[in-house]
C-alpha cells in the first residue's frame, strides 16, 4: 500500500515537472515574440522619430 502511494506521488511529482517545464517553455516563446515584434517595430519606424519637413517635396 504505502509503495502504491509511494508511485503514485512520483508521477505526480513528475507530472508537475512537466507542467512547470512547459510553462517556463511557453513564456520563453511568448517573451522571444514580443522581444522580436519590439525589435521589428523599433527598426521599421526608426527614421520617423522626427517630423518630416515636406515643404520641399514634390509628391503630394
Amino acid at each position: 500500500m504505502a509503495s502504491n502511494q509511494s508511485n503514485q506521488l512520483l508521477q505526480i511529482r513528475s507530472l508537475l515537472i512537466a507542467q512547470q517545464n512547459a510553462l517556463a517553455t511557453k513564456m520563453q516563446a511568448d517573451a522571444d515574440l514580443n522581444a522580436q515584434y519590439q525589435a521589428s517595430r523599433d527598426n521599421l519606424y526608426e527614421g520617423l522619430r522626427e517630423p518630416v519637413d515636406r515643404s520641399q517635396s514634390k509628391e503630394y
